[in-house]
């Protein structure tokens, strides 16, 4: 199983600095087989600067990029205009994935991280959220989809992430991901499932009949992040039962392991409270994540089966 480190424990863009390139050595030196890199900001010119330092490391035999999409970006709004951008950005970012040597651009890309619908001024919650956001998930489809085949002419993938509620006003459950998926269509579109972000669901049977129903037609990929203070894997309440339910689907894949310092926007963007930790401290929690991560996998059962119909849908 080769396990790969999400970079955002230590910055929100990687650059061809010194520190930066010390960085890469050091995440190899303790065992990491690849990277995540976060694209929100720069040009493809950048990013194929910064991939060859990435390479030199670690091939490409591991290599992902996360993003966002932004409010003036939404695919979910009801201005066509904004779609438009929406796709524009989606596909600017991808062209950076695809100069970083990336092979799949994962995150949120449903609508803007953060940010709730209003009418007439109000914030909308409960039911009028739910409908709100049920009618713009209609909109945000042909743009994922159109997203997606613009990745698939490269031989990339594009991979919505569900979020907690309240990161996300909608699609917060590996269910509702998957109807997004459904929606999208697209070979080269699919899901992120995150341990922090409910990755069982509604329970461990209800990730099995999900993934299930995932296999063969829409990627899955996987986070590992510790549940609500996102810091030491080790010491945290994942389900790693879960890694049981890829084992016995047969998962072809890695794992990304997702800790969270206190780097902008994650320090204050969706009331989140974060913890500041030094280098050395984020080192070591990035190597207690990638050998709890390879141990945890050398334990799961290949035998986890359910047999019993459920809907998977929730």
């Amino acid at each position: 199983m080769k396990v790969s480190v999400n970079l955002l424990l230590f910055t929100t863009h990687l650059t061809p600095k010194k520190s930066h390139r010390k960085l890469l050595a050091d995440l190899k030196a303790l065992g990491a087989d690849g990277v995540e890199v976060p694209i929100f900001e720069g040009d493809p010119e950048h990013y194929a600067n910064v991939g060859k330092y990435v390479f030199d490391q670690f091939g490409d035999a591991c290599m992902t990029a996360v993003s966002m999409v932004d409010e003036k970006a939404d695919p979910s709004s009801p201005n066509r205009r904004v779609r438009e951008r929406a796709l524009r950005q989606l596909m600017h970012r991808i062209d950076c994935a695809r100069a970083l040597g990336a092979r799949a651009l994962v995150g949120p890309f449903t609508s803007p991280w953060a940010v709730w619908p209003k009418r007439n001024g109000q914030t909308l919650f409960g039911d009028k959220l739910v409908a709100e956001m049920e009618r713009r998930l209609e909109n945000a489809v042909p743009v994922l989809r159109e997203a997606a085949d613009y990745a698939g002419q490269y031989g990339m993938r594009l991979l919505t992430e569900y979020l907690n509620p309240w990161e996300l006003p909608y699609v917060n459950t590996f269910g509702q991901a998957r109807i997004v998926a459904e929606k999208v269509d697209s070979p080269t579109f699919g899901i992120l499932a995150d341990t922090a972000h409910e990755a069982a669901g509604g329970g461990i049977e209800m990730f099995y009949r999900n993934v299930q129903a995932l296999a063969g037609k829409y990627p899955l990929h996987i986070h590992i992040s510790a549940p609500y203070h996102r810091g030491c894997i080790s010491r945290s309440s994942v389900d790693w039962q879960f890694l049981s339910v890829l084992k016995s689907l047969n998962w072809q894949g890695h794992l990304v392991v997702e800790l969270f310092n206190a780097v902008q926007p994650f320090a204050s963007g969706a009331r989140l409270n974060r913890e500041s930790w030094t280098y050395e401290q984020c080192l070591n929690m990035a190597s207690d994540a990638i050998g709890t991560a390879r141990c945890q996998w050398e334990r799961a059962s290949s035998g986890l089966h359910f047999h019993n119909p459920v809907d998977a849908e929730e």
